[in-house]
């Protein structure tokens, strides 16, 4: 039976069928609010817990240029499940956002894609969310999500700034005591698929493959794309 989590982001500790989570949904304000509270307890006491550990950390990353280097730290969260063994070596996945709408959410906005990543815990993976240089967290400019203009885009150059960021990441991972540096999972949605698919593109050793969840780069307004004719 398919389960919802029921906890705090970050933190997955204790599972609803999904069936009764939507009929708490639908029926809680009725007369029968009240008996589905005391089944609800009822259920997340005997339902089976699953929970993870999440660590907050800095990799570095360096950009050269023809003006020389600069040096920059990208955030990252690091989930691990509860079971945890650290004489193990798990398989990592790299789950990368996809572009804020705002420059509030831009700077303030740490992603943890807690379900996403319990998910791959499950798997027996460990989960790596990084934030891209320009989001909250991490140093730098967000050159990444920066096409030009939206009759003409620089889809090229997004992808390869994009791709930047994720190798800096890819080396960050490959050197952890617990990550098999030969099953690396890149993972993305929107501009963060996109970013998934420019860093697959670089063939990087341990790289074993690539899931793109809506993957795209810029839009003019909802439902049209910057510069569909070049896609």
């Amino acid at each position: 039976m398919r389960s919802l989590s029921l906890s705090e982001p970050g933190r997955r500790d204790v599972l609803l069928p999904a069936g009764v989570s939507l009929a708490c949904g639908h029926l809680l304000k009725g007369r029968w609010g009240r008996t589905l509270q005391v089944l609800t307890m009822l259920v997340l006491a005997s339902s089976p817990a699953f929970g993870f550990v999440t660590e907050d950390v800095r990799i570095p990353m360096e950009c050269r240029n023809l003006f020389g280097s600069a040096h920059y730290n990208l955030a990252a969260y690091i989930h691990r499940p509860t079971d945890f063994d650290p004489a193990k070596k798990y398989p990592v996945v790299i789950i990368s956002h996809g572009t804020a709408t705002d420059s509030y959410t831009r700077a303030h906005t740490r992603f943890d894609y807690g379900y996403a990543s319990e998910y791959f815990l499950r798997k027996g993976f460990v989960a790596v969310v990084p934030m891209r240089r320009g989001y909250a967290g991490s140093e730098g400019a967000g050159v990444a999500d920066r096409i030009g203009s939206c009759h003409n885009p620089d889809y090229a150059s997004a992808a390869r700034e994009g791709a930047k960021d994720l190798a800096a990441v890819i080396a960050y991972v490959k050197g952890l005591d617990f990550a098999d540096p030969k099953r690396i999972l890149l993972a993305g949605t929107s501009s963060g698929g996109f970013v998934s698919l420019a860093a697959a593109s670089l063939n990087l050793e341990g790289v074993v493959g690539v899931i793109n969840f809506s993957g795209g780069q810029g839009r003019a307004w909802p439902g049209r794309t910057a510069g569909a004719r070049l896609l």
